[in-house]
């Protein structure tokens, strides 16, 4: 097995308050907040357990750069909103710092489990495709590649296209655990009957 390349791992948090608003008809906002952080958690915890890799969220809320900072985890602040804008800077940042790969999870997967796994077993660039697949759960670009980021309806489809028309390609890894995150009722009976 070759050494894997050094990777910025970024995990994009909009906010623990606001987060997982379809889940509202089961949980309250407490709840979902609780859920929100700990599932972030879990995300950063595997993260931080990949050799070769850096860690940062990517957020604009203060209270996730407050819990960033008693969690011991860099927080880069976007400087406008959106998870397109704070993937791009965030790429911006992995590129800037050395980084030959940037890596973003998203921080409400079900079970991050194998992500340190998958990242010395693949190198270059990849994606892992939600359980739907159509969404983009964890996003790998080489650092040496422009890239634009197509989070949103459809987004497997979209950086794939993307990294076609910039001259590479995203190999599409399936990967169980790292395909489920948390975003609708069905998703979330999953998780906690998994």
């Amino acid at each position: 097995m070759t050494e894997p390349a050094w990777t910025q791992i970024v995990v994009p948090i909009r906010s623990f308050g606001s987060g997982k608003s379809r889940l509202s008809a089961l949980l309250s906002p407490t709840q979902r907040r609780v859920l929100s952080i700990s599932l972030a958690a879990k995300v950063i915890q595997q993260a931080q357990g990949c050799q070769g890799a850096a860690v940062a969220v990517l957020s604009r809320d203060e209270e996730v750069a407050q819990w960033c900072e008693s969690e011991g985890v860099h927080c880069l602040v976007p400087p406008i909103e959106g998870l397109n804008q704070a993937a791009a800077h965030g790429f911006e940042f992995a590129g800037a710092a050395g980084a030959e790969r940037f890596l973003c999870v998203h921080s409400d997967l079900a079970d991050p489990c194998g992500l340190a796994e998958l990242l010395s077993e693949e190198a270059g660039s990849f994606l892992v495709p939600d359980h739907l697949g159509l969404g983009t759960n964890v996003l790998a670009i080489e650092t040496t590649h422009q890239f634009t980021f197509h989070y949103g309806p459809d987004s497997r489809r979209l950086h794939c296209e993307q990294a076609l028309k910039n001259g590479f390609s995203l190999r599409e890894i399936h990967h169980g655990g790292l395909a489920n995150d948390i975003d609708s009722p069905e998703d979330y009976q999953r998780y906690i009957e998994g």
